[in-house]
C-alpha cells in the first residue's frame, strides 16, 4: 500500500471537495442564473484554501530546502 501523510490526504480530499463544490455551485450560478448556490461556492473556495495550507504542511520540507538554497545561493 501506499503510504501517505495525513496532509497530504487531507489536502487531496479538501481540493477533490472544493473543486467539485465550486463547480457545480458556479454552474448553478453563471449558468442557470440560481443565486441560492452562492454560499456552496463560497464553501468550495474555501475548501480550496484549506487546500492550499494542507499542500504546504505536506511539502514544507521542500520548501525549507529549497528556501534555504536560495539564500546560500546554491543552484536547485
Amino acid at each position: 500500500m501506499i503510504e501517505m501523510s495525513r496532509a497530504e490526504i487531507l489536502a487531496k480530499v479538501f481540493g477533490l471537495v472544493g473543486v467539485l463544490l465550486f463547480n457545480v455551485s458556479a454552474f448553478f450560478v453563471f449558468i442557470l442564473k440560481k443565486e441560492s448556490f452562492v454560499i456552496p461556492m463560497l464553501v468550495g473556495i474555501s475548501f480550496l484554501s484549506m487546500t492550499m495550507l494542507f499542500i504546504f504542511i505536506w511539502k514544507k520540507d521542500e520548501i525549507n530546502r529549497r528556501f534555504q538554497q536560495v539564500e546560500s545561493g546554491e543552484e536547485y
